[in-house]
């Protein structure tokens, strides 16, 4: 896969999402050099300080107010969850990727523009104020909208391989998680994923298919023999079938 070919897959899907409705908004990804190896990710990516997102306490509600005041996502979902997708090329080989999902603190009412960010904003703040109230019996009750939700995202960064951090893995409540996956994803994977777990009526809407089901192309396999020895995340090598 070449730098410009992993760039027009992630266009690709953006594009696909905004049409179908399922985004909100996107940001198209932009090709970065990155010393020996080129990077596809979202614009305002290339301009953060380096270690940003490491410093950013995971799974917390500030983290997902900077990245999406600073339009750190490829795609913003009607929900207010955030998609990150990025990848590391180098001599056409994949080297990395980061395929974020992060989904909105609050539940978002029916017929809310996400796309209203300070509203968004101020709506998350105020369902913070009510359940510190509610907490306190100093207000009246009401369906809560805030949702203890934790990001997922997959990680593959096989320069940094170690015996505490694979080379493919998952991180799921806490940074210092990270659960070992067979091998590198391919967006298909990712996507499908998302959408299967989290969003059921998308996935069985058939109109959709042609996002929820994108392609799933093969992938490598990294995870070593101990890693394999220990829950992790695991899945079949692609079956492609050739009609003549």
């Amino acid at each position: 896969m070449t730098p410009n070919e992993a760039r027009t897959e992630i266009s690709d899907l953006a594009i696909a999402m905004l049409r179908s409705g399922i985004a909100a908004t996107v940001n198209t990804p932009i090709i970065t050099s990155k010393g020996s190896f080129k990077r596809i990710t979202w614009p305002a990516a290339a301009s953060i300080e380096q270690g940003l997102f490491s410093a950013l306490p995971f799974a917390t509600i500030t983290e997902y107010r900077r990245m999406i005041l600073e339009n750190q996502f490829v795609a913003l979902l009607r929900d207010g969850a955030l998609l990150q997708l990025s990848m590391d090329i180098r001599a056409n080989s994949l080297t990395g990727h980061r395929f974020g999902f992060y989904p909105c603190p609050i539940l978002v009412p029916d017929g809310f523009n996400v796309l209203d960010f300070e509203g968004l904003d101020l709506m998350l703040m105020d369902e913070l104020g009510y359940c510190i109230q509610a907490v306190g019996g100093d207000s009246e009750p009401r369906i809560d909208q805030l949702r203890m939700r934790s990001p997922l995202r997959f990680d593959y960064a096989p320069d940094a391989a170690s015996a505490s951090e694979p080379a493919s893995h998952v991180h799921i409540l806490n940074s210092d998680a990270r659960i070992a996956v067979q091998g590198p994803l391919c967006l298909g994977h990712f996507i499908q994923f998302i959408f299967k777990h989290f969003y059921p009526k998308d996935w069985n809407d058939e109109s959709l298919e042609y996002v929820t089901r994108w392609p799933i192309r093969d992938m490598d396999r990294t995870i070593s023999l101990e890693e394999e020895s220990t829950l992790h995340f695991n899945f079949r090598r692609a079956i492609i079938v050739t009609l003549l």
